[in-house]
This record gives structure tokens, C-alpha cells and sequence, in this order.
């Protein structure tokens, strides 16, 4: 309203002034204004009339905004009135605008007493609302309170809470005035005992002497929060080492009121980093001083450690390599393969020299030489990435050694052996004269022989027998030693090697007075082997038995129960003897070795039978060793490997690095005209085949249970196409047709190829040929048999 009256007002000192032109602007500017003004004023009392609170009040709201609708149409005419005429226009707003004032005022008149009760309510408000608003007013008070309160307790169970850090504060003075929990168990002071006290009670002796806590103090007040460590000390006098963070306690106005102490206990922290240091500081001392080069590496292959003795071994300063690729270190190939380890490794953890002990390797020096040396990788993670750690040894002396060891070896042996040949040459030769003269002597060829010169001549062909046997052992040794030693192994019958062997030692065996027996059970299957090599052992087993058992004991030959599909046979000779200690067990297979407490006769020889049996057994792939009780006797077993026709073809088809020859499967079938073919024939008829294919090629197959047929057939997997059996069939022919012991029988040779499919795997190859030469033999044997 006041608004209204400033604007009539104007407008009543400014309307004498109409004629002019500013004037006229003027009112123009006013009007708008008042239009704005009074149109702003009616929507207001509109809006306010439709509120659900004013519902009381609608018809005052309606009559206020018809008077001021009629005022300010009328104001607009009476402005308008000075540009243009309005005639009967502006007396008729002006009749209008006086009937609503007229109404209007009626209205006012009559609700007068109503409006002043609103108007008391308002300005003074009745005892219920006073009351509600006071309510109010206290509850929300009351709830400020409790969450106050509530906020201050959980305050007060987080800091009682806290165990492992001591949580106290104190004044701007240092006095304490709080102390939870923690500083309890962690400071061993009670809240009783310690409140009121300053806290240089906690500082050591020699700290408060030297006006640390005054320092301290002024520190925080200065800074606001500080942190440090230092020595604190307990209720009980001890010392510990703390972390100790101070933070100023600020009020609204920003004024100091105290400090919040938090102390931890970093004893064993602290413990723990100066034992690292000192690890540290002896680990760069040893790494510093090593004869052998450390070398360490990131993930990348960038060196990052470089001791002096890597200075000293690749001839680099440490500053030229640290920070470049390890690499530089490496000749090829191992450098351009290096970073694909290092991947691998990380992808996969499997690497080929990371982790293991050593390995040779060779290195590159700065002036380009190479040299051998022994590394030995080891991988950690630091920081989640791996690295690496390498030590390095130069082994340019030791393959020096190692290579002067060598030739002195090899001339050694060289001299060994050119001694040994002559020696055994020399003493073969009169000892075979001997020999046979003994021999002769005591067959009776030059007369009749007392009883004593008998038992003379018999103990000297016995001695001349064992020297001629110290002989072979002699060039034996030297063929080991020399690697000389050569197997030639083929199927082999151990039960037909076995007899002959226990044939050949029978008499020995009766003239101890000892029974040797053989006691093979089931049927044996063919071994791979070298059968006089094979014999050899059997015969120093044997002897070995006889000679260490007493008259009336026995010796037998034996094998352990063999199962179809076994990759080995294992044969065994036993004794009745006097045993062997369990310390003597290992050391008889060595050199020179023989059992103590054995008697004279038994020690006979110069030891080397069994050190040569084992070498032997081993040189076939298999072993021997020993089971004995003192007393009761011994047993020694060994094994061989049993044939296996698709070993045969696969060390055939793998013994070129180009594609394999052709394969063909022979079979000479026998014929005796009607008559069975016995054992030994059928043997005599397998040695002169065997001496007619090519032993390094060619193999025998062994056909168990043909021995009995009227026409058996042996079959040989020969290595060779049509020429080479064109050469094994004359072979055969020309033998059989010489020999007088196999006059009479009649041979049937036949040949078939065997398929090898050109660029497939060895394991494919070997599968395919062994498959064919079974098919084939079936299919030959059906045929026969039909």
C-alpha cells in the first residue's frame, strides 16, 4: 500500500506537467509500472483466496483483488486520457470503479471484527499454541541433547576400544586429562593413577633432563600436529620404542585447548628393520667380497646389480652395465633367445634355468672372447614383478684341469692297455702250452703217473687255468676302462645259456664236492642280450657260489616267476655257502674287492669277477645286486631285458636321421624228411643262420614251441631290400650245403617287405612295422599248417 500511495502521489505532481514531452514519457513509464504493480497484486490475491488455509478468508482475498482491479483500470484510463479522448469510455470506468469501491468498503465494513481476530492471532498467539510451539521447541532440544550424547559415547567406546595404540589427552600444559584402555595395557599405568600427572612421567630420565618435554610441548602448539619417535617408558622402568602423533584440540573460536596423544608400540618394528639393515648391510658385504659374480636383473632383463666379480669376470665397470639388458653378457644363441625365458617364466613359472642348482653356459666378455661358466638363476618377486638373481663361476680352469685330467686319463689308459695287450700276448701263449702239455701229461700220453705226480700236474693245470682267467679279467678291465667293452645283443635263450653254463661248470662243482642243479620255472621268454657276455656272468656267479660253499652244499640256478607283458627277466644262483655281512653286500661289486673272513681256498683270484659281472649287467640295461644271510647263504640276482620285437623296430627305424631303409621279414623253413627235428639240430640249424644275416642289423626272431615240429620255420627281420636278401639267401644255402652235422636238410626260403609309410613319426612307424611282421608271421605259419 505504501507503493500505491508513492506512485499516486507522483503521479498528482507530475500531471500539471502533461503538455511537455518528458512529461508525457514520464507518465508513460509510470503507467506501465502501475499496470505491472496492480497486476501483480490482483493474481497474488487470486492465488491466495484458492489456498485451503484461506479458505476462510476467499471473499476478503476477492473483494481486495476487485478493488484493486477496479483502481488500477481506472488509473490506466486517466493515463490514457491525456493522449487520447475517451469520452464515455473513461465516465463509465469511473461510475464502475466507484460501485466497487462502494461494495468494497460495505464488505470491510462488516467483516471488520473478524479480520481484527486474525489480526490478534496473529500478533498474539492463544495459550495452546504458545504451549505447542514450546513443546516443540524442548523436544527438539532434548533430541540435540541425546544425539549430543549419544555421539559422545560412541566417542568414548572407539577410543576404550582401541587396544594396541594408547589414546590419551592433555592440557596446553601437558597435564593429562584422559586415558583409555590401551595406554593402560600398552603404558601399564591405571586411569587413577596417571590423570593429573604431566606426561613427561612416560619420557626416559635423560629425556627430562635434557628439557624434552618443554620442547615437545612447543612444538605441537606451534604446529598443531607433530609426529615422532623415540624411547617411552613403562609403569615398571622398561624402555620401549614408540610412535607418538600429537594433534592440537581446537574449541569454536579457534582458542587451544589441549592436545589428542595417540602412541604406538614399535618395538618389534624397529627390531625387525635393524636386523633387515644388518641383513642387508652383510648380504652387500658377502655379495661384495665373493670370489664368484652375482649378477641381479628385473623382469625386463635390465641389470640392476653387478658385483665386483662380475667386474673382474666379464671385464665391464658396474656403472657400464646396470641399467642395460643382460644380454650384453650373452653370446648366441642365448641372447636373441633370452627375453622369450624371461616370458615364458613369467606366463608359465616353468623356465629352463631359473631355479635349478646350475648349469653350464657360456658368457661373453667386453673384449669378445667367450668362456665356459657354471649358472645357477634364481627368481623372486619384489613389489609384485619378478626379478632375478644370477651367480656366476668361471670354469675356465676347471675344464682346463678337467681336459689335462682327460688326456692324462686317456694316455693312462692307452699306456694300460698297450701293457696289458703285451703282457696277456706274452702270457697267453706259454700259459695255452701248458695247458695243453698238463693236460696231456695227465691224459697218459707220455706214460703211466703215480699218484702224486697226478695230484701235482692237476694242481698245475688248475693254477694255469686261474691265470689264464686273471688274463681275461685283465683285458676286460682295460675294455671298460678304455670303453672298449662292446655288446652285441640279440634274442637270446636264457634257459639254453643257463644249461650250458651249469654244463661247463659241473665239473668244478663235483670235484668241491657241491651240487649244482637248475631250477628254471615256467617258460622263459627271449632276452636282448649278448649271449657270450651273458655266459660270462653266469660262470663268475657260479664259480663264485661253488668256491664259497662248503662240500655238501648246493648251488642253484634260477629265475624269478616271469608274467606276460614283464620288460625284464630276472635270473638268480643260490648257495648253501657261508653268507655275506650286510657291510660287504655293496663293496663286493667293487674292484678288487673280496669278502672278509673268507677262507683261502675262496680267495682265490684277484677280484675283479663280480665288479665285471655288474658292468656287464648294467651294459644290457639291467642290474644285479645281492641278498645273503650270514651263515645260511647267498642268492644273487640280475636281470635282462626281455626281447621285444617292437624294441627291435624301433631301434631299426631310428637309427638313421634320413628316411628308413626297407624292412623284410625272411623265413627258412626246415625240412627233415618226415622226421621230428630235435632240440639240438634246430639249435645247430639257428647258429648257422645267425652267422649269415648282419648282427648289427638283422635279429633272429625266437619262435617259442616250434622245436618239436616236423618242419619248423626261423624267421629274420632283416634290414635290407631285394639285393641284401639275395645276399642273406646264398648266405644260408652256401652254409647249410657245407656243413656236414646239417646234411639232409631241406630249406625253404621265403621273403616278404614290410610297408613303411614315408613321413610319419617314429611311434607311428614302429607300430605299423611291428603290427606287419606279426601278421606276416601268423599268415606264414597258417599257411604251412594248412
Amino acid at each position: 500500500m505504501k507503493s500505491l500511495s508513492a506512485l499516486t502521489a507522483a503521479w498528482l505532481l507530475i500531471a500539471p506537467l502533461s503538455q511537455s514531452l518528458t512529461t508525457r514519457i514520464v507518465e508513460c513509464v509510470l503507467v506501465l509500472c502501475y499496470a505491472a504493480m496492480f497486476g501483480a497484486l490482483v493474481w497474488m490475491m487470486l492465488r491466495l483466496g484458492q489456498s485451503p488455509a484461506m479458505a476462510r478468508y476467499r471473499w476478503t482475498a476477492s473483494w481486495v483483488a476487485a478493488l484493486l482491479l477496479s483502481e488500477g483500470a481506472l488509473r490506466l484510463t486517466q493515463a490514457a486520457s491525456q493522449w487520447v479522448p475517451l469520452g464515455y469510455l473513461e465516465v463509465t470506468l469511473r461510475v464502475a470503479a466507484t460501485m466497487v469501491a462502494t461494495a468494497a468498503a460495505v464488505y470491510f465494513v462488516m467483516a471488520a471484527p473478524r479480520l481484527a481476530g486474525l489480526l490478534r492471532r496473529i500478533a498474539h498467539p492463544t495459550g495452546d499454541q504458545a504451549e505447542r510451539r514450546m513443546n516443540a521447541a524442548i523436544q527438539e532440544t532434548e533430541q540435540i541433547a541425546e544425539a549430543l550424547a549419544e555421539s559422545d559415547t560412541r566417542f568414548r567406546l572407539l577410543v576404550e576400544g582401541i587396544r594396541d595404540y594408547a589414546v590419551y589427552t592433555v592440557d596446553p600444559a601437558g597435564v593429562i586429562t584422559t586415558w583409555n584402555r590401551g595406554a593402560e595395557r600398552l603404558l601399564g599405568y591405571k586411569e587413577q593413577e596417571i590423570l593429573g600427572a604431566h606426561f613427561s612421567r612416560l619420557l626416559t630420565a635423560e629425556e627430562n633432563a635434557a628439557g624434552v618435554p618443554e620442547q615437545l610441548i612447543a612444538r605441537a602448539r606451534e604446529c598443531r600436529y607433530t609426529e615422532d619417535e623415540g624411547w617411552r617408558v613403562h609403569a615398571d622402568g622398561t624402555r620401549f620404542w614408540a610412535r607418538v602423533v600429537k594433534t592440537a584440540l581446537l574449541d569454536d573460536c579457534g582458542q587451544l585447548r589441549g592436545f589428542v596423544v595417540i602412541v604406538h608400540d614399535m618395538t618389534l618394528t624397529r627390531n625387525a628393520e635393524r636386523q633387515a639393515l644388518e641383513q642387508g648391510v652383510r648380504l652387500k658385504a658377502l655379495v661384495e667380497t665373493t670370489a664368484d659374480g652375482v649378477v641381479t636383473i628385473d623382469h625386463m632383463g635390465v641389470i640392476d646389480g653387478f658385483n665386483p666379480a662380475c667386474e673382474r669376470l666379464f671385464g665391464y665397470p658396474a656403472d657400464e652395465v646396470i641399467g642395460r639388458n643382460v644380454k650384453m653378457l650373452m653370446p648366441e644363441p642365448f641372447q636373441s633367445q633370452h627375453d622369450r625365458y624371461l616370458s615364458r617364466y613369467a606366463e608359465t613359472g616353468k623356465g629352463g634355468i631359473i631355479g635349478t642348482s646350475g648349469r653350464e653356459v657360456r658368457g661373453l666378455r667386453k673384449d669378445g672372447t667367450e668362456f665356459p661358466m657354471d649358472l645357477a638363476v634364481g627368481a623372486f618377486l619384489l613389489d609384485g614383478t619378478w626379478h632375478y638373481s644370477g651367480i656366476v663361476r668361471d670354469l675356465t680352469e676347471k675344464k682346463k684341469l678337467e681336459q689335462d685330467l682327460r688326456e692324462s686319463l686317456q694316455n693312462r689308459v692307452r699306456t694300460q692297455e698297450r701293457f696289458l695287450s703285451h703282457v696277456s700276448h706274452e702270457l697267453r701263449t706259454p700259459l695255452t702250452a701248458i695247458y695243453f702239455f698238463v693236460s696231456n701229461v695227465l691224459d697218459g700220453i707220455f706214460g703211466d703217473l703215480t699218484t702224486d705226480q697226478r695230484d701235482q700236474l692237476q694242481l698245475t693245470l688248475e693254477n694255469t687255468k686261474q691265470l689264464k682267467e686273471m688274463v681275461s679279467d685283465l683285458l676286460d678291465i682295460t675294455r671298460i676302462d678304455s670303453h672298449k667293452l662292446t655288446i652285441s645283443s640279440q634274442p637270446s635263450n636264457p634257459a639254453r645259456l643257463v644249461l650250458e653254463v651249469i654244463s661247463t661248470c659241473r665239473k668244478n662243482a663235483n670235484e668241491a664236492e657241491v651240487k649244482l642243479s637248475s631250477e628254471l620255472s615256467g617258460r622263459l621268454p627271449f632276452v636282448w642280450a649278448d649271449p657270450s657276455r651273458v655266459r660270462q656272468v653266469l660262470t663268475n656267479l657260479i664259480e663264485n657260489a661253488v668256491k664259497f660253499t662248503p662240500p655238501g652244499g648246493t648251488v642253484t640256478v634260477g629265475n624269478e616267476p616271469f608274467q606276460e607283458g614283464d620288460e625284464r627277466l630276472c635270473l638268480k644262483v643260490s648257495d648253501t655257502g657261508c653268507g655275506i655281512k650286510p657291510a660287504d653286500k655293496e663293496r663286493i661289486f667293487d674292484r678288487l674287492a673280496q669278502a672278509q673272513g673268507a677262507n683261502e681256498a675262496s680267495r682265490k683270484g684277484l677280484g675283479l669277477g663280480l665288479f665285471i659281472s655288474r658292468e656287464l649287467v648294467m651294459r644290457h640295461g639291467g642290474r644285479i645286486w645281492v641278498e645273503s644271510d650270514p651263515g645260511v647263504g647267498s642268492t644273487f640276482f640280475f636281470t635282462l631285458p626281455a626281447f621285444s620285437l617292437q624294441q627291435w623296430c624301433e631301434r631299426v627305424l631310428s637309427q638313421s636321421e634320413r628316411e628308413p631303409n626297407q624292412i623284410t621279414l625272411i623265413a627258412v623253413d626246415l625240412g627233415t624228411h618226415g622226421e621230428g627235428m630235435s632240440g639240438e639240430m634246430l639249435h645247430d640249424c639257428k647258429r648257422t643262420v645267425e652267422r649269415c644275416i648282419h648282427p648289427g642289423q638283422d635279429v633272429l626272431l625266437p619262435i617259442a614251441g616250434r622245436e618239436q615240429e616236423t618242419m619248423p620255420t626261423i624267421f629274420i627281420a632283416a634290414r635290407a631290400g631285394t639285393q641284401g636278401v639275395a645276399i642273406i639267401e646264398s648266405r644260408i644255402t652256401r652254409e647249410f650245403s657245407s656243413s656236414l652235422k646239417l646234411e639232409g636238410i631241406q630249406l625253404g626260403i621265403t621273403a616278404s617287405s614290410v610297408d613303411i609309410t614315408q613321413g610319419a613319426s617314429r611311434e607311428e612307424q614302429t607300430a605299423e612295422v611291428t603290427a606287419q611282421i606279426e601278421k606276416l608271421i601268423d599268415a606264414h605259419l597258417s599257411r604251412k599248417g594248412s
